[in-house]
């Protein structure tokens, strides 16, 4: 597991600055909003996923992966 966060935050870090640098690049926010999933950083990972719907609001499957971070990761 140690590994695998590692291999995540190293891809965080190469697209931690994307979205200032392309505020429009739909694929940098979801795959930086996944990489926070994974990290259990969910405030951020749900920021990420809100931008790509500002961008694309018809991506019904991002509404699907925001549901499930308030669902299950969110429940306490």
């Amino acid at each position: 597991m140690a590994g695998n966060k590692l291999h995540l935050e190293h891809g965080w870090s190469i697209l931690a600055g994307c979205g200032a640098a392309h505020p429009d690049n739909v694929a940098a926010y979801l795959s930086r909003a996944t990489i926070y999933q994974q990290l259990e950083d969910y405030k951020n990972a749900l920021t990420d996923f809100s931008k790509v719907l500002e961008l694309q609001p018809d991506n019904a499957q991002i509404y699907v992966y925001r549901a499930r971070i308030y669902y299950y990761d969110l429940e306490e």
